[in-house]
């Protein structure tokens, strides 16, 4: 099959990766949710991309991936929803009046540390999954 149709074993083979994880997104499905997002100055899109935040999230001392809470893909794109909802708030809980404003590296930060705590929430409320389901395969969002 997959050298027939490589999308679709890939496609199966992140249905049978995300059974190991909590929280997991494939790079296909980062793709169709990142072109869905509209953040809060309307401007589409993510904020970072997969490759440059996990690279800001190292530098800062984070973890990328943790087994099995989260990959990668659903920690940046946790993150990046978190800025898209609320980069204003936290900008103002900052003590800045625009998110243009506050340091890149504190903004990430802060975005970060978020994302961590709705990937790993005790309670399991959050699955970025299915929170962004019908963004992953191209079905219009109604949130």
């Amino acid at each position: 099959m997959a050298k027939m149709h490589p999308e679709m074993a890939m496609s199966w083979l992140s249905h049978l990766e995300a059974m190991f994880w909590n929280n997991f997104l494939s790079e296909t499905e980062v793709v169709n949710i990142g072109k869905t997002m509209i953040n809060e100055d309307g401007v589409k899109g993510f904020h970072w991309g997969h490759d440059t935040f996990v690279s800001a999230v190292k530098q800062l001392g984070g973890i990328p991936e943790e087994k099995p809470y989260y990959n990668s893909y659903a920690l940046c794109v946790t993150a990046n929803m978190i800025y898209s909802d609320m980069a204003y708030s936290i900008a103002e809980d900052m003590g800045y009046k625009t998110p243009a404003e506050v340091p890149s590296e504190r903004m990430a930060l802060s975005c970060y540390r978020k994302a961590v705590a709705y990937l790993k929430d005790k309670d399991m409320n959050f699955h970025v999954r299915h929170y962004f389901k019908k963004r992953m395969y191209g079905e219009p969002s109604v949130m």
